[in-house]
């Protein structure tokens, strides 16, 4: 790289390019303190990953491969928040299983407040009925439940879901089914979409009882919700029949080429 003058301006052999070259490459780093800081960084950097790749293989029981592509969202220099972290999980009944997964799918959850982010969310799940087994459950699904606000997103959907339901082993039922429904402001998706079927002649209890089965098919933003429910209509099924929510599930879980396609042969 830094042999580049000719040999006629060396006057050189290959030893004497070779030495050209090093006191070059010497007299750059002597010169330049930038270059050192460079390293040193890149050096810490290097070593901070490499313990918390360590440390998510040994701690969390990540493989080596998940635990490499975990630590690019998160990094410590020391373990004292991700070891609280997971003497929390395990205080509350999270299996080693359950942790791995946890940390997998969000391992910015190892960086978060103890007291002040993630025990405040599982206390008030608990004091909801929910045992810790089921938290736990619920929580290695869609960890992130635990770094969503309590109070502007959790409770109020919560609170929804009681007066919905009006019973605790329906709300576990549906957040067994689908947990990140709490993420999702209801007024924005179970409204409007419930009064579309509303609309289109499904009975109230039919409602219900489609999202104690299926809850996730009432979180299409209601455009879609409205397309899927009249392309149902249109392919025959009675709105009074639950066999119409369970169709617009159907037709919502294919892409949108698919079910035209079956959509024409249906016709």
């Amino acid at each position: 790289m830094f042999c580049f003058l000719p040999k006629t301006i060396l006057h050189g052999r290959p030893n004497e390019c070779k030495a050209f070259k090093t006191y070059n490459i010497f007299y750059i780093f002597r010169n330049n303190p930038s270059f050192s800081f460079s390293l040193k960084s890149i050096s810490t950097i290097a070593n901070q990953q490499s313990f918390t790749v360590s440390y998510l293989i040994i701690n969390c029981g990540l493989s080596p491969e998940s635990a490499i592509s975990a630590s690019k969202y998160v990094n410590f220099k020391t373990p004292n928040k991700s070891d609280s972290v997971i003497a929390l999980l395990k205080n509350h009944g999270f299996s080693k299983t359950q942790i791995a997964t946890l940390i997998k799918r969000r391992p910015c959850v190892l960086a978060s407040d103890v007291e002040k982010t993630l025990l405040p969310k599982i206390t008030f799940l608990n004091s909801k009925g929910i045992s810790s087994s089921d938290l736990a459950k619920c929580l290695s699904k869609c960890p992130s439940l635990l770094i969503h606000s309590l109070e502007n997103r959790i409770i109020p959907s919560f609170n929804f879901l009681c007066d919905l339901l009006q019973s605790n082993n329906d709300i576990l039922g549906v957040l067994n089914l689908f947990p990140r429904m709490l993420l999702y402001d209801f007024d924005s998706y179970i409204l409007p979409n419930s009064n579309v079927l509303r609309q289109n002649g499904v009975p109230e209890l039919n409602i219900v009882k489609g999202f104690r089965r299926v809850p996730k098919t009432f979180f299409y933003t209601p455009i879609q919700f409205k397309e899927l429910v009249v392309k149902v209509k249109q392919m025959g099924f009675s709105p009074e029949r639950f066999t119409f929510i369970l169709a617009v599930t159907v037709l919502g879980s294919m892409s949108k080429s698919t079910w035209e396609t079956k959509f024409d042969v249906y016709k």
